[in-house]
């Protein structure tokens, strides 16, 4: 399980990613943006596993 902090951390980080999609690639719609989304939280999520 990963601490508050860590989760948070991600949290923001995945609203920065999301905010900076939108801002420099306006051509993306957001069904493409949540699809990036989804990639990131599960990369994030094998990495996390992996460090166990």
């Amino acid at each position: 399980m990963i601490d508050k902090d860590m989760y948070e951390f991600l949290e923001d980080c995945e609203k920065d990613l999301i905010n900076q999609l939108c801002f420099r690639c306006p051509e993306l719609s957001n069904k493409q943006i949540d699809v990036i989304v989804e990639i990131f939280r599960a990369e994030i999520d094998k990495q996390l596993q992996s460090g166990k």
